[in-house]
């Protein structure tokens, strides 16, 4: 059978038939192996289990094979219908019964069985049940009698009731008194003989009631009216029924009742009824009817100015609620004691309306109670306010009304009292005026005008689009010019002796040079300025451009010389090589590293003045070239690929440039070092004789990743720690990278740069992965690299004392606490965290808070007038003094005083600025409650009430020893510890049940994590809770799985999908004897076969839950066999011949007879991989083989290189191959690639044959190669003069297609068919002449050819003016013959054949004059010279300031070509005046239009006159409209209402009064700071005519948002806040509390719903609707939370390795951790710090179960204790 099995083995595997032979040595293993297994005994079957044999529901049982004689396979069979053929399987027992065990050994030959019957034992469980023997439904206290009704096969041990209030009981048969309400289910959980456990439920089962609560409401108390409807609101609980009686006779049984009472007071008793129980709740004197009200007040003073604060102070007796004030001037309020502000002048009433919630209303007015006076309205001019020049004086003159002293700052450092005084400005500059005037009545008012005197420094600037150009070319030149006044007139120079008037001039320069240019301006005040810019400008020629190289055909690698032949003074190039390559150099030397042919271009100029020339093809380089490429290898980066990629290289060498050399085509290389090698390839070519060597640097490259803090490695601690916003830089110090990326732990990634900004704190990583220049990448991360932190600025005020001086507590609240620095803005500082401050003097002051952390963060804030030491009496009420937690208590503020803010202090840390607080107390107490009043003058008043209000609420507080179990049931005795006022308790466990006795037990009787709650009741009605999330914890596991297929293939993986809790480990048997313990593990049968899985599932305790399956697991098998490899030539085939065992064939390939069958027949024209598959409908085999197809067959042809008669022509054979293994044969018997031959005139038949020497391929080629007759050389050529083109004919024979001329002038030849030359010097010249057919054969010629010489041409020229004729003389002659004719061309058209010629023109300038002079033979000659006629002036002026009552300024532009004017003649066409200035200035007394002339003289004595009309326009007219009432800060629109009857109005200039201005016509202005302003509108005319007005606007201050509330860090369990509208001026709010809901109420309510963070925004409105706002965060955060681990491994490994507590919204925390004899071996004050698994002395603890103890508090002050076990395993 092994012999067998051993050649079924061999005869199976693949191998080659060139290797058969050596089979013949496998017979000799097998002889050898067969004498072996002779000598080995036989088998004997045994063995035991290492685990238990018996035990209740699922049982895992672990084999251990003990059978002797060397068995080599086993089988077993576990009597639950799996099997087994491993050696120490392991099997799953999930369903109860005694089970045999069968195992089968062999050791090939011997087989022997072992059975051991009812080997494995699984028992029973119990069934548990139970029932009451008495009534379940009842009232409180309610005694039931319980039986248990259990079954099971062995004895019941144990008992263990549960009752679902807490209480328990461990009886068989127990009774249990019901001590309070609810719906109660009973559980029983027995333990039998076996150890085997049941569990049994009654759902709902007990039904408990309890007795009714009365309590009610009204909604009216008091009233002043004779009678009053009243409605009541029932509060009562655990009642049906009721009976009222009102007091006055009257009763209800309604449950709302509503009832008329007359005057009077009434005591009002309400009786609840549940079944038989009755509880009665009596109000005495609760409603009562009547009263009424007198409303009085007082004022802290009844007149002063504009702005008067009148503080007035209710009286009104009977103690009303409810104020409506009406001040007189339109204006409200709703407060018991106000302050108002008059802004307006007049006398004004006063009216009170007060009422009891407004019931009483009564109303009083006070007439004439206030009398307010007006502030002076200030208004003064100035009689002028601009110049360019000083010393300037101005006289300035007050208009305001009643003014009685004057108080003048003049913006130089000058003032005065005087009402109209005068001042000197001798400095250029802007001046502020300022002005205070007080009026008869002692008020005053202040205005400053910024900017209202200027006088000015016009600055010349100018800008230009260029500077430089090639001629001609256009400068757009701008004028920069800064003047706070309009410019009218501009006069530029532009240094080439042009001007112009334009503002913005467009100039071309047509000659080169550098040019100055010049700029003079006027404003519309006639200032002057002027600016020159030397050397601005510079033009240049372009120049001709011409280039040779040498040589023009070259091998690859060589030099080849450029010369530049352009024009002289180029002085920079441009070259580009035609292969992407360029240089700078005047002549380069360059190299070609490819053949080819290559365009040359160079760009040459004269600075940037630049021309081009371009040759396309002018350089030729032939083979070969070097060139290769390589590949890097990431995994075996020492490895580098070499891919050759030269063009016509016969040979090849390579050198690696680490001594090591090849001379394969495609080599591959191992380096020995990382770094550059210089590796290079030389190839050559035998045709051309051509080498070249291409050189390349090799990087060898290990990428690692490597960094560190860049500042200062060595001390990374002060790199590492810093304050946001904190830029951190890293120092990449990583090996071999050429690229990198920096990934931060706060989400930025950085790509190639190593600074970072930080902008929120925390502890961050960082990663750096970089990657090498051949793709290779490396990765470092380091931890915890960087520490950020933050500080907070903030501060607030503890306390605040005095009258005559005020004395103020600060408390800094700065996050985290830190180092201050306070500046309390009267001069005083203070470094105290927390100080105490005297304020002595009056006023609002700024207080600034300077903080720096222990981290060196910094931050500030001030607070502007935060302090108000201004003085009031303190007084209040409140609606109530006992009270429960949480409830509200509405204070009335009784205080007197001018201007009052108060300041509350309610006992319990808490307080308020609002003038009537409602508070809520939230803690147990007796609190003292204390009110601070400060009036408008600083004075303050205290009431402090001590005991004022009590709460009283209970303190729920318990504990339980039962926390935690790993498997279910668990009972768990809760202990009471609350506050000792408690009266009744309400329990809930988390699981549906619930309890209200004080100390209950409670059985949990499934897995899952438990919240335990107790509600807590006093004898007030007060309650609190507490919740301790996650008390109760039971890990028992349990589940199901499934299969993803039970119909599979061998090795085909099946997947098991566990859906299970509590659940740590995971044992799989797969019915193969295979286990696994993953998690979802992928299992693959290896053998056919049935199986039946099945799941263990554990948690860490060892609490295990068998998971059956009984889904049967069915694998099947095919086998398939490709066959064997082959080899063919292309264009061949190979029969293919698959063997399986199944039906179904299917090939895999192209170029096959048929692809399903087994057999089919394969033609490939390239290598393939055949697979072919074997399926039999359900799985299937795959196998393939490989047919490797030589592609390698020679293609033959060759070249010849001449064709022509008498050539010997040499033949260059080539096979299409990559391989150099070849022979070849010529018909005309020779061998070898390159072979030479002479042929004879005609037709030839060459046949070659080629064959690659590799694989024995061939082909045969047969081509004609005709030989050609040379062609005749013929030309002719025409007689010229010198400089004339003289033209060639050819006349060679006509299948010529080639010609070269060579005229033997020392210039270039030509290779033109009929070419032009222009021989440079007179006489006979011999021309050869080359040409070549169109076979490429050539022959030449030569013939002579004539040049004649040319006159020399000259005359003489007498220049003269304008209108005058020229006289011009012949002076020309010719060499060897004489002049026949002349003439002469005047540049305009005109011409004379005279020898003497005269000539009149008609313009004046510099004329080309062209003599032309022909010889007696033909030959013609030119000369050009310039004739000048000097011009006449051009006359022109500019005129500016057309405005009645201004002069006007005339600037004379006359210009005149090579002279200078020297007389100006100046008319004003209204017979006053005549001048002879150059630029005159002239009023003229009338408005209307004007003649002016100027009559100019050059100093050639010619003259010229202009006349120019000149109008005088009327000034425009002045109006626009604005608000007069404005907001500060506001958007205000302004409507321009200017008109101009004589001249269209085109510029606006607006002052604002508040240093501000705008050109727009209709502009918005935004004022920034409160007063009356005067807004000036000064408007232009297209003629420059100029006016202006002022108008007074008045811009009014902003309220001030401000508010409170009741708390602004809340947790989301407690998220209801109040918020209190403190702001100032405001008369509406609008509330946005950014979560979709807005309030218009003054001191609203809101719960927020959801964790996060919202922006409050409150939004308060004035009375002339300016708007302020203010922002302030509210924080909603999670409730606590805290997760412990039971187990940890500090072994170093990274993971696990310290035992740490996660939580959320831990305030505080402390951990102790006891030995098992309760001794302390680690103490932890920070959640934070976790125990690394050393004692107190430092040493390793041992491995083993240790005890913890955990207590924290919440941030609501709760407090949770944790006592656990923890497991540390090393």
């Amino acid at each position: 059978m092994t012999t067998l099995l051993l050649l079924s083995f061999f005869l199976k595997r693949k191998f080659s038939l060139k290797i058969a032979r050596q089979c013949k040595y496998l017979f000799l293993v097998l002889i050898a192996m067969l004498v072996s297994f002779s000598a080995t005994p036989q088998v004997t079957a045994d063995f035991t289990t290492n685990t238990a044999t018996t035990g209740c529901g699922s049982l895992l049982v672990e084999f251990e094979d003990l059978s002797t004689g060397s068995p080599i396979s086993w089988l077993w069979d576990f009597g639950n219908g799996n099997t087994s053929n491993l050696q120490n399987p392991v099997a799953i027992y999930s369903n109860p019964g005694f089970y045999d065990v069968v195992l089968k050994v062999t050791d090939g030959v011997t087989t022997n069985v072992k059975t051991m019957d009812t080997y494995v034992k699984v028992y029973d469980e119990p069934t548990a049940d139970l029932q009451a023997n008495s009534l379940t439904t009842g009232c409180i206290p309610l005694i039931v009698n319980f039986s248990d009704n259990s079954s099971s096969s062995s004895t019941i041990a144990t008992w263990q009731w549960n009752f679902g209030d807490g209480g328990s009981s461990n009886l068989q048969t127990p009774s249990y008194n019901f001590e309070n309400d609810g719906i109660f289910s009973v559980s029983l959980s027995v333990v039998d003989a076996n150890g085997c456990q049941s569990l049994a439920t009654e759902i709902d089962l007990v039904d408990v009631n309890k007795v009714p609560l009365a309590d009610f409401e009204s909604d009216i108390k008091f009233s002043c009216n004779a009678s009053e409807l009243v409605s009541f609101t029932n509060n009562t609980i655990n009642a049906s029924s009721f009976m009222w009686d009102f007091g006055d006779g009257a009763t209800s049984n309604l449950v709302n009742p509503t009832h008329t009472f007359n005057s009077g007071v009434y005591t009002i008793t309400l009786c609840a009824k549940e079944g038989g129980c009755v509880d009665t709740l009596v109000f005495s004197d609760y409603i009562e009817i009547g009263g009424s009200l007198a409303p009085d007040f007082n004022v802290n003073t009844n007149s002063g100015c504009e702005g008067l604060n009148v503080v007035f102070t209710d009286i009104t007796a009977n103690n009303p609620n409810t104020f409506f004030w009406d001040f007189g001037d339109g204006v409200t309020s709703n407060i018991q004691h106000p302050s108002h502000v008059y802004s307006n002048t007049g006398i004004f009433d006063i009216s009170l309306t007060t009422s009891i919630s407004g019931q009483c209303a009564t109303t009083f007015t006070f007439p004439n109670k206030i009398e307010v006076f007006e502030k002076p309205i200030i208004d003064f001019v100035a009689d002028t306010t601009y110049a360019c020049s000083f010393p300037f004086s101005v006289d300035f003159t007050d208009n305001t009304v009643n003014a009685s002293n004057w108080t003048w700052d003049l913006g130089n450092g000058t003032t005065s009292v005087l009402n109209n005084p005068s001042v000197t400005y001798a400095n250029y500059g802007l001046y502020d005026v300022n002005l205070t005037v007080t009026n008869t009545n002692g008020c005053n008012s202040t205005e400053t005008v910024v900017n209202m005197i200027e006088v000015e420094k016009i600055q010349v600037d100018i800008t230009t689009n260029s500077i430089e150009g090639c001629v001609p070319f256009d400068v757009d030149l701008t004028d920069a010019t800064l003047s706070s006044r309009p410019l009218v007139d501009w006069s530029w120079n532009f240094g080439d002796g042009t001007f112009s008037n334009s503002q913005n001039p467009t100039h071309n320069y047509s000659t080169s040079g550098v040019f100055d240019v010049s700029l003079l301006v006027f404003n519309d005040y006639g200032c002057l300025a002027t600016q020159t810019f030397p050397s601005l400008i510079n033009s240049n020629e372009k120049p001709i451009v011409n280039f040779s190289a040498s040589p023009v055909i070259s091998c690859a690698g060589e030099n080849i010389n450029f010369s530049d032949l352009s024009t002289l003074g180029t002085n920079n190039w441009e070259w580009s090589f035609g292969d992407g390559s360029s240089s700078t150099l005047q002549n380069p030397t360059y190299q070609y590293s490819l053949t080819g042919l290559y365009n040359i271009s160079l760009v040459a100029g004269i600075n940037n003045c630049k021309d081009t020339l371009s040759i396309p093809a002018f350089i030729k380089i032939i083979e070969p070239t070097a060139i290769f490429e390589e590949v890097y290898n990431c995994d075996n980066p020492y490895s580098v690929e070499f891919s050759n990629l030269s063009i016509g290289a016969d040979d090849v060498l390579w050198d690696f440039g680490d001594g090591s050399t090849s001379i394969l085509t495609n080599p591959s290389h191992v380096f020995s070092t990382i770094g550059i090698h210089t590796v290079s390839l030389t190839v050559s070519n035998t045709l051309t004789g051509c080498s070249h060597t291409f050189v390349k640097q090799i990087k060898i490259t290990i990428p690692v990743a490597q960094f560190d803090y860049l500042i200062n490695s060595a001390n990374g601690y002060e790199d590492s720690v810093g304050c946001v916003p904190n830029t951190v830089y890293i120092d990449n110090q990583s090996q071999d990278w050429s690229h990198y990326k920096v990934l931060w732990s706060d989400g930025y990634i950085g790509y190639g740069r190593q600074d970072h900004t930080f902008t929120t704190a925390g502890d961050f990583d960082v990663t750096l992965i970089i990657t090498d220049p051949h793709g290779c990448k490396d990765t470092l991360v380091r931890n915890n690299m960087y520490h950020m932190h933050d500080v907070e600025a903030d501060f607030g005020i503890a306390n605040v004392l005095g009258c005559d001086s005020m004395l103020v507590d600060f408390v800094d609240l700065t996050v985290p606490v830190s180092d201050v620095n306070w500046v309390f803005g009267d001069g005083g500082t203070s470094n105290l965290n927390n100080p105490q401050y005297i304020y002595y003097n009056e006023g609002f002051y700024d207080v600034t808070v300077f903080a720096e952390s222990a981290f060196g963060c910094k931050d500030t804030l001030k607070r502007v007038e935060y302090i108000q030491f201004q003085y009031p009496t303190a007084d209040f009420s409140s609606n109530i003094q006992g009270i429960c937690p949480g409830d509200n208590v509405d204070f009335t503020n009784l205080s007197i005083g001018v201007g009052i803010n108060f300041n509350w202090s309610f006992g319990d840390g808490t307080s308020s600025s609002v003038q009537n607080p409602l508070h809520e107390y939230l803690a147990n107490g007796v609190y003292g409650v204390n009110l601070l009043v400060t009036d408008s003058f600083g004075c303050m008043a205290n009431l402090g009430l001590s005991s004022y209000i009590e709460v009283l609420a209970p303190v729920a507080s318990f504990s339980t020893a039962g926390l935690s179990s790993d498997c279910p049931p668990l009972i768990s005795d809760f202990t009471n510890s609350s506050s000792a006022d408690v009266t009744d308790f309400q329990w809930s466990f988390g699981d549906g049940g619930s309890s209200s006795i004080e100390n209950p037990s409670h059985l949990f009787t499934n897995s899952g994590v438990f919240d335990v709650s107790l509600v807590v009741e006093n004898s007030f009605g007060c309650k609190d809770t507490l919740v301790q999330n996650g008390m109760i914890s039971i890990a028992g596991p349990t589940g199901s799985f499934t299969i993803s297929d039970t119909l599979i293939c061998k090795d085909e993986p099946v997947v098991f999908t566990p859906t299970v809790v509590n659940t740590n480990s995971f044992i799989w048997d797969f019915g193969n004897g295979i286990i696994s313990n993953d998690s979802i593990p992928t299992h693959a049968y290896v053998l056919g076969g049935s199986f039946i899985p099945v799941l263990i599932i554990e948690n860490n305790s060892g609490c295990q839950f068998t998971v059956p399956q009984n889904d049967t697991i069915v694998v099947r098998e095919v086998i398939v066999d490709a066959g064997i490899d082959a080899e063919i030539c292309i264009g061949e085939s190979v029969q293919l011949n698959a063997i399986g065992n199944a039906s179904d064939f299917v090939w895999i390939g192209t170029a096959l007879s048929s692809n399903i069958i087994a057999n089919p027949l394969a033609s490939p024209l390239n290598d393939v991989t055949y697979f072919v598959s074997n399926s039999d409908g359900l799985c299937s085999a795959i196998d393939s083989l490989t047919i490797q197809v030589h592609e390698e067959v020679p293609v033959a042809s060759f070249t010849a290189d001449k064709h022509c008669d008498g050539d010997t022509l040499v033949f260059m054979a080539n096979s299409g191959l990559l391989t150099l293994n070849n022979s070849f044969e010529w018909s005309f018997g020779q061998t070898g690639q390159l072979v030479s031959s002479q042929l004879v005139l005609g037709n030839n038949e060459i046949m070659l044959i080629v064959q690659n020497l590799n694989n024995s391929c061939s082909d045969t080629l047969v081509e004609n190669v005709e030989i050609f007759p040379l062609p005749v050389a013929e030309f002719d050529a025409t007689t010229v003069c010198l400089g004339e083109l003289m033209q060639f004919s050819d006349n060679s024979s006509v299948n010529t297609t080639n010609w070269e001329y060579d005229f033997n002038d020392g210039t270039a030849n030509s290779t033109s068919h009929n070419p032009s030359h222009n021989f440079l010097t007179p006489g006979v010249y011999n021309v050869d002449l080359l040409v070549v057919s169109d076979m490429g054969c050539e022959n030449e010629t030569t013939r002579e050819v004539y040049v004649n010489h040319l006159p020399e041409v000259d005359f003489s020229i007498e220049n003269t003016c304008l209108g005058n004729p020229n006289i011009f003389v012949n002076l020309s002659s010719v060499e060897g013959s004489s002049i026949n004719n002349v003439s002469f061309d005047f540049g305009n058209s005109n011409f004379s054949t005279d020898s003497v010629a005269t000539f009149t023109y008609l313009y004046s300038g510099v004329f080309g004059v062209t003599l032309t002079a022909t010889s007696k033979v033909g030959c013609e000659n030119s000369i050009t010279k310039t004739a000048e006629v000097f011009d006449l002036p051009e006359v022109d002026f500019t005129t500016s300031q057309f405005c009645f009552g201004l002069p006007t300024q005339f600037v004379d532009y006359t210009t005149i070509a090579d002279a200078i004017i020297i007389d100006w003649l100046w008319s004003f066409d209204d017979g006053l005046a005549v001048t002879s200035s150059q630029h005159p200035e002239y009023k003229f007394t009338n408005t209307g239009t004007f003649n002016v002339s100027l009559t100019a003289t050059s100093n050639m004595g010619c003259e010229f006159t202009k006349t120019e009309e000149v109008r005088i326009y009327d000034l425009p007219k002045v109006n626009f409209e604005i608000n007069s009432d404005i907001c500060l800060n506001e958007v205000v629109k302004i409507n321009d209402l200017s008109d101009s009857d004589a001249s269209e109005i085109t510029k606006w200039n607006y002052t604002f009064g508040d240093g501000t201005s705008s050109a727009d016509q209709h502009p918005i202005h935004t004022f920034s700071y409160i007063n009356q302003f005067d807004v000036t509108l000064t408007v232009t005319t297209l003629a420059a005519c100029e006016n202006d007005t002022t108008i007074k606007v008045n811009v009014h201050s902003l309220p001030t948002a401000n508010f409170q509330a009741s708390t602004l860090i809340t947790s989301e369990i407690d998220s209801e806040i109040e918020f209190f509208n403190i702001s100032e001026g405001a008369s509406e709010i609008l509330w946005d509390f950014d979560n979709g809901v807005t309030s218009i109420v003054n001191n609203p309510t809101l719960e927020f719903s959801n964790i996060g963070n919202y922006d409050v925004l409150l939004t308060a409105i004035s009375e002339f609707g300016c708007e302020d706002n203010i922002i302030r965060t509210v924080s909603v955060n999670p409730e606590y939370t805290i997760f412990i681990p039971s187990a940890f491994t500090p072994d170093g490994d990274g993971v696990n390795d310290i035992f740490t507590a996660k939580g959320n919204a831990v305030e505080s925390f402390e951990m102790q951790v006891y030995d098992r004899w309760g001794g302390i071996v680690f103490v932890s004050n920070s959640i934070d710090y976790g125990w690394d698994g050393k004692n107190v002395s430092g040493d390793w603890a041992n491995n083993g179960f240790y005890l913890y103890q955990i207590v924290t508090y919440d941030r609501n002050g709760r407090l949770w204790v944790y006592n656990g076990e923890l497991n540390l395993m090393r």
